[in-house]
């Protein structure tokens, strides 16, 4: 069963903090508060987050540095933002919202349905981004343990004290092991017997054929014919 996903809200006025915590928990993600940017950074040290709420006009550090802060953090980069604001809705700050990586800028007073339907569709983006990132992890490890086991077939099939090899269809070798070299090793007592097995085939290759034999010519001569059998 996948994680529960969380949402990290952020807003220095509790009452508006709680509004729209009890709001997100219909998406069915977990909810985890701040009333400030501090603690804001803490919580994403300590939780893996789906998405951020921020609010903008906060004492100390505002909406637009918290989130710079989260962006520049390699665990929360890529976190979706979205800001919301009742005291700023004009072309500059939303576009400034846009330009410190938030993916919306939501003015109070909003629609709770819109509001909600965004974060679930955020949610769900994150939701196949994570199952995506994990079956690429799954696939390398399955692909590294692959190659772990063909490395070690290898080895074995390399060093093993016995006569292996490797033949293709028509039964020509493609591959020996090292043992089988060093049988046929010149210096080996071994290889210098196939040695001399080969030598002996090669002349059994040009000898007569079964059906003939030898006739000594009628004087002693020594000249041969050959007869069929």
């Amino acid at each position: 069963m996948a994680d529960r996903q969380k949402i990290l809200v952020v807003d220095d006025k509790e009452e508006n903090l709680l509004a729209t915590s009890m709001l997100l928990r219909e998406s069915g993600a977990e909810i985890v508060g701040a009333t400030c940017g501090n603690d804001a950074l803490i919580a994403s040290l300590n939780h893996d987050f789906s998405l951020a709420v921020l609010d903008v006009q906060m004492p100390e550090m505002d909406g637009y540095e918290l989130a710079q802060y989260l962006r520049g953090e390699e665990k929360t980069k890529n976190v979706p933002i979205i800001f919301l604001s009742a005291a700023y809705s004009d072309e500059y700050h939303v576009f400034k919202g846009y330009e410190s990586g938030a993916v919306d800028f939501i003015t109070k007073p909003f629609n709770p349905a819109i509001f909600l339907s965004k974060v679930n569709i955020l949610l769900q983006r994150e939701r196949l981004l994570q199952d995506l990132k994990r079956e690429m992890k799954e696939r390398k490890e399955a692909e590294k343990a692959i190659k772990e086991r063909e490395e070690e077939l290898a080895a074995i099939y390399e060093n093993a004290p016995l006569l292996m090899l490797l033949v293709d269809r028509e039964r020509r070798v493609c591959k020996a092991n090292k043992f089988v070299q060093t049988l046929v090793a010149a210096d080996n007592p071994v290889g210098r017997l196939a040695g001399a097995a080969d030598d002996l085939r090669d002349a059994v290759g040009t000898a007569p054929e079964p059906g003939l034999r030898r006739r000594a010519c009628p004087r002693g001569g020594a000249r041969h014919r050959l007869r069929p059998i």
